[in-house]
């Protein structure tokens, strides 16, 4: 039986390791960049995180979300640039057409 204090310090070092995994995915690298470059083993990084996720799914209430604001939903244009060709196309545009131009570009 584990005792209040082995608890807490299991809490505390979850916390410490909840925020290493945050540091990691803030930093946009790959997960065996950053630990290469921190100095942190990944299978001891991968390890804390299926903890942290386990807990979190201890933890874990059901919330609604509710939504107050409807957000306009704008479309914009992708622009295709090889060379000296541009095109732009809509973001909506039909996927076999778009899979059709690339074809033809990469001839």
């Amino acid at each position: 039986m584990r005792t209040k204090i082995q608890c807490v310090n299991d809490n505390v070092r979850l916390s410490q390791w909840k925020q290493i995994i945050q540091n990691c995915r803030d930093s946009g690298l790959p997960v065996k960049r950053w630990c290469d470059e921190n100095n942190i083993s990944e299978p001891y990084l991968k390890k804390f995180r299926e903890l942290a996720i386990k807990e979190a799914d201890d933890h874990q209430d059901f919330y609604p979300i509710v939504v107050n604001e409807e957000k306009e939903i704008t479309h914009e244009n992708i622009e295709i640039i090889k060379g000296d060709i541009h095109i732009q196309v809509p973001d909506n545009i039909d996927i076999d057409v778009l899979v059709n131009m690339l074809k033809v570009l990469l001839c």
